[in-house]
């Protein structure tokens, strides 16, 4: 690309499109290159540098396609078959889903079976405490009250 060349629509990052000179009549003329870096003039008359130049333009419809880049879908347009997002039209509201991943785990929140395990490990724990406490009443002869799992308590 010449020295002077009047560019617009410029990304600042590689892949997150265009971010300089979008609108209508708005342009950037390139005054200097480094290697791969360009240096601009901004319409606004601030320069500003170190921007990627010869970056390819991919010219037709379709042609990313070619480069194996394929569409990205959301979930929400597919069906129910398709994505657990997808939606069910039901009269003239929409059915929508709790947020799920591609395979129908939850994807936001807690994870319940982390959640679960721990519960039962804080139980689990909490028996066993319980129960080291109780031998030791039981050998000094005091009566102890057993705790069973239906909450029933009996006298030994």
């Amino acid at each position: 690309m010449p020295l002077g060349t009047i560019i617009h629509n410029i990304e600042i990052t590689l892949g997150k499109g265009g971010q300089l000179a979008r609108a209508a009549g708005v342009v950037a003329k390139l005054i200097a290159k480094e290697e791969k870096s360009a240096t601009l003039k901004l319409s606004s008359g601030e320069t500003s540098g170190k921007y990627w130049v010869n970056q390819k333009t991919l010219g037709r419809a379709g042609s990313k396609c070619w480069l194996g880049k394929r569409p990205v879908v959301r979930g929400v347009v597919m069906n129910p078959v398709d994505h657990p997002h997808g939606v069910v039209k039901v009269g003239p509201q929409l059915v929508k889903k709790k947020p799920a991943t591609p395979w129908g785990y939850p994807a936001l929140g807690r994870r319940q079976t982390v959640a679960i395990l721990f519960e039962r490990i804080k139980f689990f724990l909490f028996i066993l405490t319980y129960i080291s406490y109780n031998k030791n009443l039981l050998k000094s002869g005091c009566e102890v009250e057993i705790l069973s799992m239906n909450h029933s308590s009996n006298t030994l």
